[in-house]
């Protein structure tokens, strides 16, 4: 392999990418060491998280961004149009013979790594040499590999193998920005907030910055990981971290995350032991790394089945009578289940949904609907704030049965258990669906069961689209005769 040597005295370009911080952020300190540096974000066309609700969140990141940068004497250049080729024009324009960004794992961010690698052959600004690192993981997908050198499906192995090797990070890196003259552009130019209201809501739930991110996880970490294996299925609970979507845009990195874990608790044989609440938090750090690795080596199944044969099931498509008419119910919280509308109406007020009631909603639209996990896919790219193209395809493939490590098909979730079960107080069901505010407890789950006086009197809330019981029975048939075929 050859030694990393660039020429320090060449002015360099760094592009962001999903890593807009300035702490610990390998690429970007090597970049630092360049007496000139570029800073550029390339608003691509193409990128995977351009959904409402990300792009929201992109917005004030950005901005948080360039207001940090400003504050260490620096600015960003922000381009819009293809990665390779604007940033192909910006390293001709300024002479840039060395470009470093942090490595790319989904579908569209290898493809643009593989050009942005060749753009040395045809640059008129001489050769380009590309150093990319890892940014947004703890490792790189292909460490995490069986000995043999394919990739894991289940992910106890994949976890007790990682575990085996070793890969806990020993400290956090410092970056010390050069200085650069310059203005940042007014991120309010670009498009990128919705038109729907959802920047005043949002913005009452979340803060998209840097520091907010540090902030949250130095308090979630004094305060709630302890308790987090009790408390992180009780979606009225404040005991998950809510990390996600600092982490789908790099605003943290994990390795930020295990640290601040392994210096409050202690080593991870430690914690094993004696802390479950963080063992159990930090092997879900780990399951993120084990969609990224899904994916990396599964490409495809962003739009298929990772189970081949599953890409033949006679999943229901919208244009079927009467689906249409469901799925629009569905993502308006309007099916007359409690805990699945809850979820629903919590997604479209803040952006994100509690993970316990996303596997409920999932189950829910492919098993009691029957419709295609895409169509569910395709809504939470759109509508969360955390949406990862990696941990997405992972979360709903495991919900349809069809990917690595999936609960079986015939698992299907009962909404009414499931609420009574993590929502015992109703709380949760309460504050997102306000018109069964007055149901007794012992019915709240279940309001199709109230005389139909008191449900007329709870708000118009509707009847189930589905009956639950029937619904199920009809799922696992229709599993059964795509199995016996």
């Amino acid at each position: 392999m050859a030694t990393f040597s660039p020429d320090l005295s060449k002015p360099a370009v760094f592009l962001f990418r999903r890593d807009l911080r300035l702490k610990d952020n390998k690429a970007l300190a090597l970049a630092s060491m360049h007496k000139k540096l570029h800073l550029v974000y390339v608003l691509d066309p193409h990128r995977e998280h351009q959904g409402g609700a990300s792009s929201w969140w992109l917005h004030h990141a950005l901005k948080a961004l360039v207001k940090d940068l400003k504050k260490n004497g620096q600015c960003l250049s922000i381009l819009v149009g293809e990665t390779a080729k604007k940033v192909k024009e910006f390293c001709e324009e300024n002479q840039v013979s060395q470009l470093y960004a942090a490595r790319g794992y989904s579908p569209i961010e290898r493809d643009q790594d593989a050009q942005l690698i060749t753009l040395g052959a045809d640059s008129k600004a001489g050769a380009l040499q590309t150093h990319f690192e890892l940014g947004n993981y703890l490792f790189e997908p292909e460490y995490a590999c069986k000995t043999d050198g394919s990739p894991y499906l289940v992910f106890t192995p994949f976890w007790r193998n990682l575990c085996k090797k070793g890969f806990a990070p020993l400290h956090a890196l410092d970056v010390a920005l050069p200085k650069q003259k310059g203005e940042s552009p007014n991120i309010d130019t670009l498009g990128l907030l919705p038109t729907i209201g959802w920047d005043k809501q949002f913005y009452e739930c979340w803060s998209p910055t840097e520091s907010s991110a540090l902030a949250a996880l130095e308090q979630f970490v004094q305060i709630n990981a302890s308790a987090y294996k009790d408390q992180r299925d009780i979606p009225s609970s404040p005991g998950t971290s809510r990390m996600s979507p600092y982490l789908a845009f790099g605003q943290v990195s994990p390795r930020q995350i295990w640290i601040a874990c392994t210096e409050a608790f202690g080593p991870l044989s430690k914690i094993e032991k004696k802390y479950p609440g963080v063992y159990t938090y930090l092997k879900e750090i780990a399951w993120r790394e084990f969609a990224n690795h899904l994916l990396f080596f599964f490409p495809r199944t962003s739009k298929e089945e990772l189970r081949v044969s599953f890409q033949k099931f006679p999943w229901k498509k919208q244009n079927q009578k009467g689906m249409q008419a469901k799925l629009k119910a569905w993502k308006a919280g309007n099916t007359g289940v409690p805990i699945v509308d809850a979820g629903m109406r919590q997604l479209w007020q803040t952006g994100w949904m509690h993970n316990r009631v996303r596997m409920v909603v999932a189950s829910f639209l492919v098993k009691n609907l029957g419709l295609d996990w895409r169509y569910g896919a395709a809504w939470f790219m759109d509508t969360l704030v955390d949406a990862d193209i990696a941990s997405n395809s992972m979360g709903w493939q495991w919900a349809a049965g069809s990917g690595a490590d999936a609960a079986p098909y015939f698992r299907v979730f009962n909404p009414t258990l499931q609420g009574e079960r993590f929502d015992k107080q109703g709380s949760y069901v309460k504050t997102y669906v306000p018109e069964l505010s007055d149901v007794p407890l012992k019915l709240l789950h279940k309001p199709w069961e109230l005389p139909p006086m008191e449900l007329a009197a709870a708000g118009g809330y509707p009847g189930p689209i589905v009956s639950l019981s029937d619904s199920r029975k009809q799922a696992l048939a229709r599993y059964q005769q795509f199995k016996d075929s």
